[in-house]
């Protein structure tokens, strides 16, 4: 019996080093590796840190790997990953470089869970499912439970990954230099609708002659309207900047009067334009969903541009070409 109480003891104690040795080698022959989705052009120069490293795109079989996401966000890069226990991790950094950090850190960490007596899966988990902004307003330290994911696991595509404009709607005050020297204040509301990487909307803006330079103070003409036009745009997105140069389409009107004072003649005439725009919009994210927007249009007015006489009175004629400068703010909608 003393023989077979100490056979006992020599094989309970054998079993439970080989454990540990055995993960230890099946460690020694892992790499740490990480598998990185979400926004294209993160995801490029983030797996090129990582490359750099020594973090591989893919882990072999039988060793643990780490699926992360990246989005870029106003308020930095969101970084995520899917646990093997199936909770999920969600982080904000302020750089690549620190969530290559991140990434690498977990790799590493995974690698040296079978050294510490942790189960870990052979095969990499399914990616990740994008975090909601309400999960990411919850903290960058929480640790978030997933919601029920569709059968078969499918990741996220990049699209989906990317935020894009749903709506956005902009109030503006400005001013605008035109072709005559005539300085105009330019008042706006402009609102759009996102198709896809385009915005389509339009824009009416008011057209209110200062009378302080140019070719209407010189003949004393009062000029006074709108003009309406369709536009399309396609926002740039730089965390929280977005540009989104475009161009619109449309029509304007315009009322233009004066007399001389001398015989009491009084004339007014209205006159309609076609008008063409290109332009460039800035729109920068405060708080989300409200921000400050900032406007460049060149305008071009083809049918306008010659002085009027009617009975004896000459009136300046709209401008050609106007080019203005606007400031306000918008309300966007993200989907």
């Amino acid at each position: 019996m003393g023989r077979l109480g100490l056979l006992v003891v020599v094989c309970v104690v054998g079993s439970s080093f080989a454990s540990p040795l055995t993960a230890a080698a099946q460690s020694d022959a892992c790499a740490p590796a990480a598998v990185v989705a979400g926004d294209p052009e993160l995801v490029t120069i983030v797996q090129q840190r990582l490359l750099d490293r020594g973090v591989a795109e893919r882990a072999p079989d039988r060793c643990p790997g780490v699926v992360a996401t990246v989005l870029a966000r106003p308020e930095g890069i969101l970084v995520e990953r899917l646990e093997p226990s199936g909770r999920r991790d969600v982080r904000v950094v302020s750089s690549v470089e620190m969530a290559a950090t991140l990434i690498e850190s977990w790799a590493e960490h995974d690698l040296l869970e079978p050294i510490l007596g942790l189960p870990f899966s052979p095969h990499a988990p399914s990616a990740p499912t994008p975090a909601t902004p309400s999960e990411v307003s919850a903290g960058a330290e929480d640790v978030i439970e997933p919601p029920s994911s569709p059968p078969g696991g499918v990741a996220p595509s990049d699209e989906a990954a990317s935020s894009s404009t749903l709506m956005r709607i902009s109030l503006e005050g400005g001013v605008a230099l035109a072709s005559d020297g005539s300085l105009w204040a330019v008042p706006a509301v402009r609102w759009c609708l996102g198709l896809g990487p385009i915005c389509v909307g339009a824009a009416v803006r008011g057209q209110l002659d200062l009378r302080a330079t140019g070719r209407s103070q010189d003949l004393d003409t009062t000029r006074l309207g709108f003009d309406a036009t369709l536009t399309a745009e396609v926002p740039l997105r730089l965390g929280a900047l977005a540009l989104s140069p475009g161009v619109g389409l449309g029509a304007g009107w315009l009322r233009y009067e004066g007399g001389e004072d001398d015989t009491g003649v009084f004339v007014e005439q209205d006159r309609g334009d076609l008008r063409i725009d290109a332009f460039l919009r800035a729109y920068w994210t405060l708080s989300a969903p409200v921000g400050l927007a900032f406007s460049l249009d060149a305008g071009i007015a083809p049918l306008s541009g010659s002085d009027v006489i009617d009975e004896g009175v000459v009136l300046a004629a709209p401008p050609v070409f106007q080019l203005s400068l606007g400031v306000g703010l918008f309300f966007e909608v993200l989907n």
